[in-house]
């Protein structure tokens, strides 16, 4: 079954979104597509959680790909999350999302998600992870927060084999290895939103 793609310029208007709403979004898939009500209300935080048997509808690699994505929102947040919020969030914990969703962020500011069980509070800043003393470097080096000054630095620490990237480029992105071990690329517009979180 091929799912519907998000009204944009509908969601774009909802200034909150409640957890099966933005995890429909993150993958490009209408919200009232399918039956996701009552969702928002099991304990995800329980270790004992089992998932409900409620994605028949969906082609198995989107419900497997929902349901882990729906499992890991709702152990980080309690309720609903801002819409301009939603991106960065997505792509700190290494979601791909669509470039609609992408382009309606208001920036990266610390977001405050609820801990999950046993655990203190939590704050998350973007992508705070090997990536940024690189990142770091390169500034440095370019003496400016300009994407395309900086991404050039990056790219030559880079090609030398600064960790974590592994010397290599694909389609002028930088391959490096990410916090959890597997590939993974960054694009000089990802560095763009990466440097919201950067000073010189």
């Amino acid at each position: 079954m091929k799912m519907r793609l998000p009204n944009w310029d509908k969601w774009k208007l909802f200034p909150t979104l409640t957890a099966t709403e933005a995890v429909a979004l993150t993958l490009n898939i209408d919200p009232k597509d399918a039956e996701f009500r009552g969702l928002d209300n099991f304990d995800y935080a329980s270790d004992n959680f089992k998932f409900p048997a409620r994605f028949g509808h969906m082609p198995p690699d989107i419900a497997a790909e929902f349901e882990e994505r729906l499992f890991l929102f709702k152990r980080h947040f309690d309720g609903k999350l801002a819409l301009g919020k939603l991106s960065g969030w997505a792509l700190s914990v290494e979601w791909s999302i669509p470039p609609e969703l992408d382009a309606l962020s208001d920036g990266f500011a610390d977001v405050n998600t609820a801990p999950p069980v046993g655990v203190g509070t939590i704050r998350h800043k973007l992508r705070a992870n090997s990536l940024d003393v690189p990142i770091a470097k390169a500034i440095k080096q370019a003496e400016s927060l300009v994407t395309g000054a900086v991404f050039l630095e990056l790219r030559e620490l880079a090609i030398g084999g600064e960790k974590p990237f592994t010397g290599y480029t694909e389609d002028g992105a930088l391959c490096y290895t990410n916090d959890a071990g597997k590939p993974a690329k960054l694009t000089k517009d990802a560095l763009g939103k990466r440097l919201r979180n950067h000073g010189l």
